[in-house]
């Protein structure tokens, strides 16, 4: 992050607060930073191909830090018995590798689509990338 975007953060979002990122089956993430963006997919209930009563759902979350990076966070959860919540996370050094991340089976879901627009409107450096842009 250059010093102007660190200015530019300072301002927008306040001083970075210490983060510590869970995910299963690796090593947790710490950094520095600001939450940007969240979405959770019971937002979505009885719209497309979400059923009414979920007893599965995401939650999204992306994090800026203060190198510049983003953090992606897959938060899987689940009433079913036998079934286990699965946290997962991502440091990602460019916004295309946070976006392949969340794309869920090739899709970019409701929860991940609603955590990266909020981000893209919240930290201006991202706000190109809120949609796909053709000529």
């Amino acid at each position: 992050m250059t010093k102007d975007q660190m200015a530019q953060a300072l301002e927008l979002l306040g001083e970075p607060v210490e983060l510590r990122i869970v995910r299963d089956g690796d090593r947790d993430i710490r950094a520095k930073g600001w939450k940007i963006g969240t979405g959770d997919s019971r937002d979505h209930l009885g719209h497309g191909t979400f059923p009414k009563d979920a007893s599965r759902w995401t939650l999204i979350k992306l994090y800026l830090t203060s190198g510049g990076n983003l953090i992606a966070k897959i938060v899987r959860r689940s009433k079913w018995q036998g079934e286990r919540d699965r946290d997962d996370a991502k440091v990602c050094r460019t916004p295309a590798v946070a976006l392949a991340f969340l794309r869920e089976g090739g899709d970019l879901g409701g929860a991940s689509k609603d955590a990266w627009a909020e981000a893209c409107r919240t930290w201006p450096p991202l706000a190109a990338e809120e949609c796909e842009a053709v000529a």
